[in-house]
């Protein structure tokens, strides 16, 4: 783990499933918005919109899949989304 993540603090990752936030708030969407967009963007990956639900229907994360797919630093994808 980084010295900055753990001079800066503790991350906490929820699990986004509709269980703390209603639907109607529009949080899921919007994480997998920034998830989208990190694909794109940083990831440099097409159709990241398709990408991401493939990913995660077949590993259960996206998350998950890109770390079995892709060269990349899970912290810097976590700060992101």
């Amino acid at each position: 783990m980084s010295t900055d993540v753990q001079r800066k603090g503790r991350i906490v990752f929820l699990d986004l499933d509709d269980t703390l936030y209603k639907k109607s708030t529009g949080f899921a969407r919007c994480v997998s918005q920034r998830i989208s967009q990190y694909m794109s963007e940083i990831l440099h990956i097409e159709n990241a919109d398709v990408k991401s639900v493939e990913l995660y229907h077949q590993y259960g994360t996206t998350l998950t899949g890109l770390l079995e797919n892709v060269n990349f630093i899970p912290l810097v994808f976590l700060t992101h989304a």
